[in-house]
């Protein structure tokens, strides 16, 4: 089952604000020094909203949905979570809660916006502070990508003294929007097709998330 492509331009194009929240997830193994993607644990998963019954996050529908796979705590596990809006406050206190009690779990967070309600900061930096990678989901990446060279060399994170445990390099050019595309979308072989203002919004809210993470509160 993958994402309708029109759902997903319409949910994860950070120039817009939808309501609906969507969460793509995908689970790897670790084998000696890689990460091996296991297909039978990769799909998305969007809110249930009030007309259903009692408001339900996302991020609880994968948490459930998580716990549900029994993952062998002899094995080491990386999940990569792409969402249209970053976790709310108390979602991602549940989300630091899981990461305690599972340290044979990593856990990356790209979200396309941020969710900013009374708390988040709170939330993003206590989901941070449990070990869990949080980045602004990009097309091109920063422009200091192409500097430095493989990888090396100081990006802005590092050089404003945020160590690399708890915060993923916004330096990376990791094309965040067309992976989501490609790995999850319905696309029949389509282009991701970036809109007007992706990477200006993209590079901003970047900024925006690293400010928040290096907040004292």
């Amino acid at each position: 089952l993958r994402l309708d492509p029109a759902t997903f331009y319409e949910t994860f194009r950070n120039t817009a604000w939808p309501k609906e929240t969507h969460l793509c997830y995908e689970l790897e193994l670790r084998k000696g020094r890689a990460w091996v993607p296991l297909a039978q644990s990769k799909g998305f998963l969007h809110n249930k909203g009030s007309h259903t019954g009692a408001p339900v996050h996302a991020e609880w529908l994968f948490l459930n949905r998580i716990s549900s796979w029994m993952l062998d705590p002899k094995k080491s596990y990386r999940v990569t979570c792409y969402i249209s809006w970053s976790p709310c406050e108390s979602c991602a206190h549940e989300l630091a809660a899981f990461l305690q009690e599972r340290s044979h779990v990593r856990l990356r967070v790209l979200a396309s916006r941020i969710y900013s309600l009374p708390g988040h900061e709170a939330g993003l930096r206590a989901l941070q502070d449990a070990g869990a990678r949080v980045s602004i989901m990009e097309h091109q990446g920063q422009r200091g990508a192409r500097r430095g060279g493989a990888g090396r060399g100081r990006g802005p994170a590092e050089a404003a003294g945020t160590g690399w445990a708890g915060l993923e390099s916004l330096v990376e050019t990791s094309l965040y929007f067309r992976r989501c595309w490609k790995t999850f979308v319905d696309h029949q072989g389509g282009r991701f097709e970036p809109w007007d203002g992706l990477e200006e919004t993209s590079q901003s809210l970047s900024g925006e998330l690293l400010r928040i993470l290096q907040s004292q509160g």
